[in-house]
């Protein structure tokens, strides 16, 4: 899905065309996307056993066109 928006590397830059993972204080993971377009979003990942954080993810875990 995120190909389709123009979405082609995983970069805390915050470039159009970008996704990353962060670590909220909450203890949740917010991936952020920047479309090719330059629109922002995020998706919140619940993590209510606490074991997850960002840096579990990387580049390999999205799929690039």
């Amino acid at each position: 899905m995120l190909e389709k928006l123009g979405v082609r590397s995983y970069s805390s830059s915050g470039a159009s065309g970008t996704v990353f993972a962060r670590d909220e204080a909450d203890g949740n993971v917010r991936i952020d996307v920047v479309t090719s377009a330059g629109i922002r979003f995020s998706i919140a990942l619940e993590d209510h056993s606490g074991s997850l954080s960002a840096k579990a993810f990387s580049s390999a875990d999205f799929a690039f066109a």
